[in-house]
């Protein structure tokens, strides 16, 4: 008679867990003082997992989930702060030539791509924050009447 293996003394399948707390942390605390995207992030730090285990890890980690919501909210702020600094930089805005100074355009048009794509991608991820607010105006009368032989 054979005996049974208990749950506990089974082998697990698969590769361990590499998640930990102080993983975690460090992820959100570079996501949070960063302007770049996951991928780079991760690309830069070796000891981070690739972009789709950290995904995983929001479904399976509500504490990992709610830590990464607030570093991405920090990380917006981080993108405002940033777009001041590109628009104010005007150190490369000239460059001198055989014919005198003239307009660094590319320096110029690049900035501008910057900064144009940071305020899009602000408008996308908080747009209570950072999107165009717009109004409506109701101009006009409506009489009682009018209702009230409109439903009938």
């Amino acid at each position: 008679m054979t005996k049974r293996k208990r749950p506990e003394d089974k082998l697990k399948v698969g590769r361990p867990h590499t998640y930990t707390k102080e993983l975690a942390k460090k992820i959100c605390e570079e996501i949070s003082t960063s302007v770049f995207g996951l991928e780079n992030i991760c690309k830069k730090n070796k000891d981070f997992p690739p972009p789709g285990t950290i995904f995983r890890w929001l479904v399976e980690f509500p504490e990992f989930r709610e830590m990464y919501e607030k570093a991405r909210e920090e990380q917006c702020n981080v993108m405002a702060d940033k777009i001041l600094e590109v628009s104010w930089d005007d150190e490369f805005d000239d460059r001198e030539s055989e014919n005198g100074v003239s307009p660094n355009a590319e320096w110029i048009s690049r900035s501008r791509l910057k900064v144009d794509s940071l305020k899009w991608l602000l408008t996308k991820l908080q747009p209570r924050k950072y999107g165009e607010r717009i109004q409506t105006e109701h101009s006009g009368s409506v009489k009682i009447e009018d209702v009230i032989s409109g439903l009938r």
